[in-house]
Parts: structure tokens; sequence; C-alpha cells
């Protein structure tokens, strides 16, 4: 069995079918599938576009940028942002976009919310971190390839300062990271249209880590043969 992220959706289908079925997870956020196929993080830009799914002597298998082969029973495509590009090598185009967000981190802040506050005049969220604040917001449409902006993090800094005037800190450190959204914001959950053994789920825009566990419980369920229990027909992949 390989599993891949180490995030709720995960942990559900590691649960859920562990020593049951030969599985293969494609995910690129956080952590993903070595060259070497061992269960280990990499960097996010070292393993961007290594997959291609294919068909080998009549089993299904997953082509690493090593020119390794990975058999699999079942395929669980969940690569976030990212997913799109895959399904399109298996014939599925999905209206699939990135929500650009902004984090702005003040580390070793002079003072901290007593809670997460959502500053709504502001466009922002400050959280408390170990350590630092952090304040992220933002929406922007830039794709997967264009680098970060700088008007953003401009933007959030200022509107700290003015929510905060009092703030000292020893440093900041910024970065920015990719929402999967999709044209009707509800996630595409299930499976691949005239392919059973591939299951698709992604698209949670803002949500991602509140729905991952719910997610993960439907996607092992559907790997196992057991139907879910609510109805699946908002979240085909081929609704659009």
């Amino acid at each position: 069995m390989i599993v891949v992220k180490p995030w709720p959706f995960f942990a559900a289908v590691n649960i859920a079918f562990a020593k049951r079925h030969q599985h293969f997870c494609l995910s690129i956020e956080k952590s993903s599938y070595d060259s070497d196929c061992q269960n280990r993080p990499v960097s996010r830009s070292s393993c961007r576009w290594w997959a291609l799914i294919v068909s080998y002597r009549g089993q299904p298998a997953v082509i690493l940028q090593s020119k390794k082969r990975v058999n699999f029973a079942t395929l669980v495509i969940a690569a976030g942002a990212w997913s799109g590009r895959l399904t399109r090598k298996l014939g599925l185009k999905v209206p699939l976009e990135s929500e650009r967000g902004y984090h702005v981190e003040f580390i070793e802040p002079s003072f901290m919310p007593k809670h997460p506050t959502v500053i709504a005049a502001a466009k922002f969220i400050a959280t408390q971190m170990d350590g630092r604040l952090r304040c992220a917001g933002v929406v922007e449409f830039g794709g997967l390839e264009m680098p970060p902006s700088k008007a953003p993090i401009d933007f959030l800094k200022q509107q700290v300062q003015q929510i905060f005037p009092g703030l000292r800190y020893k440093r900041i450190e910024t970065w920015q990271g990719h929402r999967p959204a999709l044209t009707d914001s509800l996630p595409i959950i299930g499976r691949l249209p005239n392919r059973r053994n591939i299951v698709l789920a992604f698209g949670h825009h803002h949500v991602g880590l509140a729905a991952g566990a719910r997610t993960g419980r439907i996607v092992a369920n559907l790997v196992t043969g057991i139907e879910p229990e609510l109805d699946m027909t908002p979240y085909r992949a081929d609704r659009f």
C-alpha cells in the first residue's frame, strides 16, 4: 500500500483499505511520491510533473519521471489545483482554477490575539501560531505557473499595520499557496467516467482541510465497493 499525503484525507483512506487493496494516490501538495518509490516527503517543485497514467500490458500503471512503473488496482487522484492537468491525460477536462492565497507571518511578534480573528474590513484572518502571527487572505486568479505577486503581500502588510499599529516582530516570512477552485464551488468526488478504477477527489476551494476526513471516508468506501451514504450526483466529474 502506498499513501503519499499525511493529511486527514489519506488517514481515512489508509484505515479503510490498508492491506486489502493495492492503490496509488497521486498527490502533489505537502508530500509526494518520490522517484525511488519511498514514502517520504519531497519538495513540491521536484515532483510537479512526474506522472503519466498508462496501461501496461493490460494492467493500469503510473510511469514516474524516473521511468519507474507502478501498477495499481485503484488510482486516487487528489492533487489539489494540479489535478486538472492529470485528468486531462485521461480525457477529462474540468474548469479547475487556482485561487492563489497569500500569507504574511510575523516571527516572534510582540503580542498575539487570543483567538483566530477575522478582520473582514481588511480582508485577512489573523491566527496565533507557535512563535509567530500568521495573517492570511486575498484571492488572486493567476494560475499555477506565474510567480507570487508583490502587490497582495504589500496589501496584507499595510492592513496589518493599520489593525495592529503597535506590532513589533523579529522578521517577516511570506508564502503563497493554491486553492483548487471549480466554477460551481463544489468539489469533484467520485469515479472517473468510464474508468471505475480511478477515483477523483479535488476542488475543495478554501475548506480542503475541514472536508478532508469526510472526503477520505467517501473515497475509501468507493475503493472498497461500499456505496456512500449520500447522493454523490452534485460531485460527479462529468457534471460540467
